[in-house]
């Protein structure tokens, strides 16, 4: 069985035996190297799961809040662990005030 050789502008195209075709490969994204996840919804996150019987879910709230406004202004990452140390602090305070 003989392998078929034909010309093709894409290296990828000529290894597969495919002539007359360009074939794409998809891009690759890279986050950028200053980009760093916001550490205020680290912290939101960790305290919404901890609670600290009430406290930690009150700072989770509040940390998850300011971390969101902080990653809309500067671009950091962690907007879904802010997110989940909002509502972890939500549940958290409900879960307080139930079993109190």
């Amino acid at each position: 069985m003989s392998k078929r050789h034909c010309w093709s502008p894409n290296a990828l195209a000529r290894a597969n035996g495919i002539c007359g075709v360009t074939i794409f490969q998809n891009p690759v994204t890279v986050a950028a190297a200053g980009s760093t996840t916001n550490g205020l919804a680290i912290a939101s996150m960790v305290l919404g799961i901890v609670w600290l019987e009430g406290l930690g879910a009150i700072l989770a709230l509040i940390f998850g809040h300011v971390a969101k406004r902080e990653i809309r202004d500067t671009g950091q990452r962690g907007g879904g662990m802010a997110t989940a140390g909002i509502v972890l602090g939500r549940v958290g305070i409900v879960g307080v005030l139930v079993m109190w």
